[in-house]
């Protein structure tokens, strides 16, 4: 057989190749509805050929990184994504109140109302330049309760829209904030797309743009007085969270539910959410013991339900005794109640911490 007979055979042999991709190609949305149709989807948009599905640019919303200072506040409420996050059937705060009921018969604890926990996602979190993503997470912890447990908050927090927002329009408020003035030495920050940590001031930041009466403190220890500093941090929170209304029903219940909502706990490198507190008194009934209550967002919400649901191994999750406080300095945003307006909301701009040293 020839060489040109060879090549001619070949020639022929790919020709019928490429017709029968091509006939598969042009057939495979075709059997791509059949399937969906089999399995219940009737919707012939659920077709996309990976290549567009992957290239297709975001939808209402800008490319990551770009500036959004002149995106209108009407506009964000459009553009924010609800945040998806596993929600705890019975509700986190009443599980977590149930065991501090069996917990031990010589301590009063004071929880906030209803808190839902958000987890860091590490693919998301890290991928999208977050980190663990602690702080918008916290963020979105406090968010929850003044959502859920203040009306007049709920009515203009984000617009009114109700819901938490995902991290990146979180983003595009904190950046809308600063461009109204609120805390401008940090104006010339970007956010929205980039990789950036967050603290108590931002914080603070965004939830004064709704007029909520977000307030900073600055713990300073110095290290030579470690044990004093932090049992003053202890106290103002047990002072704190005691300080308002809250509900003794069913007599003298061992867990009390306060009106105040739960605090930004921040230190350099990681934040946290405290949502409440415990006072133990040792046997000799002279001292007193003190554990905070975290929400940490670097623990995967259902296994924090699945150990508060069997009163197992919750302990070591969420309580934090003065001992583990090592750093020498530690940040907390709190929210007063009540809504700012006129004079009083402009004054919020200007972002200045109550500074505790020691």
């Amino acid at each position: 057989m020839s060489l040109a007979t060879i090549l001619t055979s070949i020639g022929v042999i790919l020709t019928a190749c490429g017709t029968i991709l091509g006939t598969l190609h042009a057939c495979g949305k075709d059997i791509f509805i059949c399937l969906g149709t089999l399995c219940g989807k009737k919707d012939e948009d659920a077709w996309i050929p990976p290549m567009e599905h992957e290239m297709e640019p975001e939808k209402d919303a800008p490319p990551r990184g770009s500036s959004h200072r002149n995106v209108s506040r009407d506009s964000l409420v459009q553009l924010q994504n609800k945040e998806i996050f596993y929600k705890v059937e019975r509700n986190l705060m009443t599980l977590l109140r149930n065991c501090l009921e069996l917990d031990t018969k010589n301590s009063v604890s004071i929880l906030s109302g209803h808190v839902d926990h958000f987890q860091s996602i590490k693919s998301e979190d890290a991928v999208l330049g977050w980190g663990c993503g602690c702080g918008w997470r916290n963020i979105q912890m406090l968010s929850s309760h003044l959502l859920s447990q203040r009306h007049e908050a709920k009515e203009v927090l984000y617009g009114g829209s109700g819901f938490v927002p995902d991290i990146a329009s979180l983003q595009r408020w904190l950046e809308l904030a600063w461009e109204k003035g609120f805390d401008t030495h940090d104006f010339d920050r970007r956010f929205y797309g980039n990789e950036s940590w967050i603290g108590t001031r931002e914080c603070a930041a965004l939830l004064r743009y709704f007029g909520l009466r977000a307030k900073v403190v600055d713990f300073e220890l110095a290290s030579s007085r470690f044990e004093e500093g932090h049992h003053v941090l202890i106290e103002w929170v047990w002072n704190y969270f005691s300080g308002q209304k809250v509900n003794r029903s069913g007599g003298d219940r061992r867990v009390i539910v306060s009106e105040k909502a739960p605090l930004y706990f921040h230190h350099d490198g990681h934040s946290r959410t405290i949502v409440g507190i415990q006072a133990t008194r040792e046997s000799n009934g002279m001292q007193q013991l003190h554990n905070l209550l975290i929400f940490e967002p670097r623990i995967k919400t259902k296994y924090l339900e699945e150990c508060l649901i069997n009163n197992v191994g919750w302990q070591q999750k969420i309580k934090r005794g003065s001992h583990t406080l090592k750093e020498p300095l530690y940040q907390l945003c709190y929210v007063d109640p009540g809504i700012a307006r006129g004079k009083e909301l402009e004054n919020l701009k200007t972002i200045t911490s109550i500074r505790l040293e020691f």
